[in-house]
């Protein structure tokens, strides 16, 4: 705990926050500038009651050739059956160029719970 506090209490990280009500969705972010994402959270208001694989990507600004499926299909794979929270931190930080768009989408398979995912991250200079 004391080195995410370190990493994350100081040092210009910002946090881009999303909600969805019981309907499974894509989640876009837009980089507006050059930037490295460094953690997803995610938080359900109940445990989800079916396999629902939290999926992470980028969406290169240059077009589809060039999307990149970060989590779905990996060893990173983040399923939420019975789960309320999850975190990924990826294990060096997810680098975005100007438009490049950072999508984070859930299933929300089973009784559909409401949800809400945070993206940190860090500008790049």
């Amino acid at each position: 705990m004391a080195e995410l506090a370190n990493r994350f209490g100081r040092g210009g990280y910002s946090k881009e926050r999303y909600s969805a009500d019981t309907v499974g969705t894509n989640n876009d972010f837009t980089a507006q500038k050059s930037l490295e994402i460094h953690q997803v959270r995610i938080h359900l208001d109940e445990a989800a009651d079916a396999a629902s694989l939290l999926n992470i990507s980028v969406l290169d600004n240059e077009g589809s050739f060039y999307h990149t499926l970060i989590t779905a299909a990996t060893a990173d794979n983040i399923d939420l059956n019975g789960l309320t929270d999850a975190m990924y931190n990826p294990t060096s930080p997810i680098i975005l160029l100007k438009d490049d768009v950072f999508r984070v989408s859930y299933a929300n398979a089973g009784a559909a719970r409401t949800y809400g995912i945070t993206v940190v991250y860090k500008e790049l200079k």
